[in-house]
């Protein structure tokens, strides 16, 4: 499935029931929207879970979307963390919530002033090459960032998502 230039972003559909948020992907499908963005952290996991709840309904639907998920934002304590271990298991727990066996594409969510390129690498190809991620990108990287970890990469970074609003213009 090819992701649409117009995505929908599922940060806030943590209080709508399984039905609802069917019925929005429903929706956004049938309207050629196909790019549906989550978090880990989005409701604690819930956002994830309910889109899983909401595709299981009709799995058919699945075919029809490009599923990107993001890893790297741990809450207790509150830090970034791109290790390894954070990224394939976040990765395997981002899965388990949406009940599908592959995301469309992975981001990390935010960098981490402690990332290692080579344990980045080495995490993303791992996933790469047992199939759990088809596609890779950042969230939130500066062009330095994404400097130091492009080379290790075995596969390109395809987008750099970014928070741009009234409010946050550091990126612009």
């Amino acid at each position: 499935m090819k992701e649409s230039r117009i995505g929908l972003g599922l940060m806030r559909i943590a209080d709508l029931s399984v039905e609802e948020v069917y019925r929005l992907t429903e929706k956004c499908v049938d309207a050629g929207i196909t790019l549906f963005d989550v978090a880990d952290i989005y409701g604690d996991g819930k956002c994830e879970s309910l889109l899983g709840k909401a595709i299981a309904l009709s799995p058919h639907i699945r075919e029809k979307m490009y599923i990107q998920s993001k890893v790297s934002i741990r809450k207790e304590p509150k830090r970034y963390d791109l290790s390894y271990e954070h990224i394939v298991k976040g990765t395997e727990e981002i899965l388990e919530r949406l009940g599908i066996g592959y995301l469309d594409r992975l981001l990390l969510h935010r960098p981490d002033i402690l990332m290692d390129a080579q344990e980045i690498a080495d995490a993303v190809g791992n996933l790469l090459k047992k199939g759990m991620i088809r596609h890779f990108g950042v969230s939130n990287f500066s062009a330095s960032e994404i400097e130091y970890i492009k080379d290790y990469l075995p596969c390109p970074i395809e987008v750099n998502q970014v928070q741009v609003g009234i409010g946050q213009v550091d990126m612009i």
